[in-house]
């Protein structure tokens, strides 16, 4: 059960953060909502439950049952485009947003091993159900004041609310069925195959407005292979295609046609060493993303599901032993995110918040190698330049975050970790939409006890 009460973040504007506004710097720490009437909780039950029956000679049998629940209850502002003078910040807000999501898991899995021909396989089968509904509702705020964002002033009385109330609300089935078989070809090429068809079948109302779909057939693949060529090499690929339907639940094209899933496909191969506690990965892949949802030419205030995006990259990760008590790991990525096609005007845009260039690095020191007493770790993470929305109106520049921790084994069964966020409390952003940005965590630490039963 997770449960937190908290201010929300509207958080700051375009203008005056990652743009000038040719007066003055917003600052991190300032808030641009109402504290004395904004409010965020939000509570999550979790309950899983799973059993697993031996049928012998290598086959298993496990149902498996999982409900989660998502809930809101908020009052918020939100940024909009600053006046002339670029430090006076438009606002809209909502007055008491509720929102109750619940999902339902039920799933069947067989497992077990077998030999054809003198072929080893390991095999899976499932079924898998869920259950997803929600409901929300909430009030506008109507005509909220703006806000100077250099010199915040705030409201001490509340403000006026839109007597009109929105509402939401929804229910889906999904189930799926799956088959998954890793072959081991000989003692060093082995091939995965998989096969998963699901009908999510949806029904929501927003705002009064009703829509039933998406409603589709959706079969995904799954083929990968390995081929360890010498003892400490490795080559891989592989190829896959999914769907999902977030994106499109509710939505509708002109004719009141319900959407289709949204459908990815992804490849990827590389070569791998591995040599005790030591590795070094090298991988390509691309992703690619169809159906997604863009103006309609004939009638703009429609979509129609013809827009597709694209990732394309490559990737080196390492893990070093360098000595029985002081480890090293780390990567480096190169990320080409682009929109291939579209009708917004936007094709050949890069994808928001993807940057060409991450790179991370790690280190641990055990002063006893026995797994007991002191360690210590110290770290970096960089990210480069990148887009903050989809219509690449602002860049974000590169930043590097550094990150310690140190922890202590008390007793074989109980464990303290103290870790140090943004040391060096580096000043970065990631995007939103086109009128605000949301800063990144400041320098700060946290304490966590560990006990093992």
């Amino acid at each position: 059960y997770q449960r937190r009460d908290t201010l929300p973040n509207p958080g700051l504007p375009v203008v005056g953060t990652v743009r000038s506004n040719g007066v003055g710097r917003v600052s991190r720490s300032t808030y641009l909502g109402e504290p004395e009437f904004d409010s965020l909780t939000t509570w999550s039950p979790l309950v899983q439950a799973w059993l697993e029956f031996d049928l012998g000679e290598h086959w298993t049998l496990s149902p498996r049952y999982q409900f989660f629940e998502f809930n809101v209850n908020q009052q918020q502002m939100r940024l909009r485009a600053p006046e002339p003078d670029g430090v006076t910040i438009r606002r809209t807000g909502r007055f008491k947003f509720h929102e109750r999501d619940k999902t339902d898991t039920f799933q069947l899995e067989l497992k077990g091993k077998l030999d054809t021909f003198g072929m080893p396989h390991e095999l899976l089968l499932g079924y898998e159900w869920e259950h997803h509904r929600w409901t929300g509702d909430w009030f506008d705020f109507a005509s909220p004041p703006a806000i100077n964002a250099l010199n915040p002033v705030y409201q001490s009385t509340p403000l006026a609310v839109d007597p009109t109330q929105p509402t939401f609300s929804g229910r889906g089935y999904t189930p799926s069925y799956y088959v998954q078989d890793l072959m081991h070809l000989t003692d060093t090429v082995t091939v995965l195959a998989g096969v998963r068809h699901s009908r999510p079948d949806f029904k929501s109302e927003f705002a009064g407005d009703t829509a039933r779909g998406p409603i589709d057939d959706n079969t995904s693949w799954q083929l990968g292979s390995t081929w360890q060529f010498r003892p400490d090499w490795s080559l891989f690929a592989g190829y896959g295609t999914g769907f999902t339907t977030e994106a499109v639940i509710g939505g509708i094209d002109r004719n009141g046609g319900a959407f289709e899933p949204e459908e990815t496909r992804q490849w990827e191969a590389g070569i791998k060493h591995q040599q005790g506690a030591s590795t070094l990965t090298l991988a390509a892949f691309e992703i690619t993303r169809k159906n997604v949802t863009t103006t309609d030419p004939v009638d703009p205030d429609f979509s129609i599901q013809v827009g597709e995006q694209r990732v394309r990259g490559a990737e080196l990760e390492f893990t070093q032993e360098l000595t029985r008590s002081w480890f090293l790991q780390g990567g480096v990525a190169y990320l080409d995110g682009e929109v291939t096609r579209s009708n917004d005007g936007d094709t050949g845009n890069q994808l928001p918040n993807v940057a060409p260039w991450q790179a991370n690095l790690w280190t641990l020191y055990r002063f006893d190698a026995n797994l007991t007493g002191l360690e210590i770790g110290l770290g970096g993470n960089f990210v480069g330049h990148r887009y903050g929305t989809l219509d690449n109106s602002y860049k974000l520049d590169a930043y590097t975050t550094v990150d310690a921790s140190a922890a202590y084994q008390l007793t074989p069964k109980l464990k303290t970790e103290l870790f140090l966020r943004n040391v060096l409390d580096e000043r970065y952003y990631t995007g939103n939409n086109n009128f605000s940005v949301y800063p990144g965590e400041p320098r700060g630490w946290y304490l966590r006890l560990t006990m093992s039963l």
